[in-house]
């Protein structure tokens, strides 16, 4: 095998693990608003737009991390859930207080997923699951 083919065997597997992952990060986080978690409750409370946001947030994050899954809706998925974190950063320094640390970090996490294949060089990306 070359190296060319190695180097993108790899990039393959890490950016299907980046997937799962933030896959993974954003079901437990929207099982949890669409739930009632209390601590979800009170969180949306101190925002204060009503709880129709908070399923609506939890909507958009399970579907996201169901696009994800996919490698040909994993783009739309990653760039849907950077607009869901990109709402959490900004609540986070503006409404609510607190760290927006794993805001930010999903953030990152889900561009560099949706951004790694559209680079031309790695057109290895195109294909069926």
């Amino acid at each position: 095998m070359t190296a060319l083919l190695k180097n993108a065997k790899l990039h393959r597997t890490v950016w299907r693990i980046a997937r799962v992952t933030a896959a993974l990060l954003f079901s437990v986080a929207g099982a949890f608003k669409l739930a009632g978690a209390e601590s979800m409750v009170g969180l949306f409370a101190m925002i204060g737009w009503g709880q129709w946001f908070r399923f609506v947030t939890g909507g958009l994050e399970l579907l996201g991390a169901a696009l994800l899954l996919r490698r040909r809706t994993a783009i739309a998925g990653a760039v849907l859930l950077a607009f869901v974190a990109a709402g959490a950063t900004m609540t986070h320094l503006t409404l609510i207080g607190g760290s927006p640390v794993p805001a930010i970090l999903l953030l990152a996490l889900t561009i560099g997923i949706a951004a790694a294949p559209l680079r031309s060089a790695n057109r290895w990306f195109v294909g069926k699951d």
